[in-house]
């Protein structure tokens, strides 16, 4: 906030996104685009085509085009003497900045029905005029996500003071020097070809799915760090719940259902993960699994990612449990809070 051009209020925009300091902006990953369109001094303007034209303003006036209200029509010359127009939408403010007799650089797409006019292009002023030489750009440009209420020219100004400083940002995984880390953050928002901003795209990725299995080591620690119940789960009840299942086990799910008994059995959280294809049998394996915690006197939840597969789970286990004392109800987002609170309480 204390840097020029931004001040408390955009500052907490900014941070509303995640960007509090100039290392979060340096390492947000921009959209790679294609090149600078060119340049056009000479000549008449490619049409319905991006381009670039450095020009003098000569005049501004309001348009008043059917829809197109609070509007600003401009008539602008090159250093050749060729008259460009120029239509900005929406942006009568905008006769307070453009200054006739000032020369500017301006970029946009040319009017696909009309030759020599462009479509609210963005514009540069050139402090020296037509001679001003013209910001270098690397080989190919890059988009950022901007937040609403900071300007575009106001956030890439904030880039580059954090690309200033990209050497002095550690690299979270202890990795890279400061130099080379700098080195791969600066191609990643001006790269010279695709190639350097895919290889600082990557060098970022793997530094998020570190950070995210840290994460994940945290919280397991976390966990299992906590005392657990250890679950009483017998030779019959598991020949009960057994019975119910439609086939028997395969020897792959018998190494499973081991493991996860032992968990059960300790007074430790259980805290597994299960991977199979479909079909191989996980939804028997947690079948087993609730059984037990509920011949113990405990309830069961089990959660799937959509609502469809809850209510196939639902039937399956309510076929499963045709005759048995064990209740399975469905709870979802549709289901009403009455209803919610009963089956919580049940």
């Amino acid at each position: 906030q204390f840097l020029p051009g931004i001040g408390p209020a955009k500052a907490a925009i900014l941070a509303g996104r995640g960007l509090r300091t100039l290392a979060d902006v340096v390492l947000q990953v921009p959209r790679l685009q294609g090149p600078p369109p060119p340049l056009c001094d000479q000549g008449p303007l490619p049409v319905g085509t991006e381009v670039r034209v450095r020009v003098r303003l000569i005049s501004t006036r309001p348009s008043f085009a059917r829809g197109q209200r609070g509007g600003l029509d401009s008539v602008w010359e090159r250093a050749d003497g060729r008259r460009i127009q120029a239509r900005f939408f929406q942006a009568g403010w905008l006769r307070r900045h453009l200054v006739p007799g000032e020369w500017y650089l301006l970029e946009g797409r040319s009017d696909p029905q009309a030759g020599d006019r462009l479509l609210h292009p963005s514009f540069t002023h050139l402090a020296q005029g037509a001679a001003t030489a013209l910001p270098e750009e690397a080989g190919l440009r890059v988009a950022y996500r901007i937040p609403d209420g900071i300007g575009e020219r106001r956030y890439l100004d904030l880039v580059e003071r954090a690309l200033a400083v990209a050497d002095a940002i550690p690299d979270p995984a202890e990795r890279l020097d400061p130099a080379a880390f700098g080195r791969a953050l600066r191609h990643l928002h001006r790269p010279g070809g695709a190639t350097e901003h895919e290889a600082g795209r990557r060098i970022l990725a793997e530094r998020e799915v570190l950070a995210f299995a840290w994460r994940l080591g945290q919280r397991r620690a976390g966990i299992l760090a906590q005392a657990g119940r250890a679950w009483r789960w017998s030779d019959a009840t598991d020949a009960r719940a057994r019975a119910r299942l439609p086939s028997p086990l395969t020897p792959g799910q018998e190494a499973v259902l081991t493991e996860v008994r032992r968990d059960l059995r300790s007074d430790q959280p259980t805290y597994r993960l299960i991977q199979g294809d479909v079909g191989s049998g996980k939804t028997a394996i947690a079948f087993l699994a609730a059984l037990a915690v509920i011949a113990d006197g405990g309830q069961v939840l089990l959660l799937a990612p959509t609502a469809l597969l809850a209510r196939q789970h639902q039937r399956t286990f309510s076929a499963w449990l045709t005759g048995s004392r064990v209740r399975c109800d469905l709870l979802t987002s549709g289901t009403a809070p009455a209803q919610r609170t009963a089956l919580a309480t049940a």
